[in-house]
């Protein structure tokens, strides 16, 4: 398969916040774009609540609204399974969190209260 004509020069892309090569992590942000979608379209919704003409279509609504959020959640669930899953294969490579470890100097081990 043939990299497309705009991705060939660049090194790296930025999808969601992190720096991806090109042609990596594109499903991740799609989901990640998905799970964003569903959760605004909740919220959307649930500003209707309370103020529809008949009461059965407001509990209509509301439940659609929280069926979505629950889509969301699936969605940001599944997406931190893949990214993690890609972090582990070494397909997304980031610094660890807090930096580089320092190795100890001197002591010998056993680690005793000094007796």
């Amino acid at each position: 398969m043939q990299t497309p004509e705009p991705l060939k020069n660049k090194k790296h892309l930025d999808i969601a916040g992190s720096k991806v090569p090109p042609l990596e992590g594109f499903r991740e942000a799609y989901i990640l774009h998905l799970a964003d979608t569903t959760l605004i379209l909740s919220q959307r919704n649930s500003e209707w609540c309370g103020h529809g003409p008949i009461l059965e279509q407001d509990i209509a609504i509301t439940n659609i609204s929280l069926d979505l959020i629950g889509q969301a959640r699936n969605f940001y669930q599944y997406a931190a399974l893949l990214i993690n899953q890609s972090k582990q294969s070494g397909g997304l490579k980031s610094p660890p969190p807090g930096g580089k470890k320092k190795k100890k100097k001197g002591g010998g081990g056993g680690g005793g209260r000094g007796r």
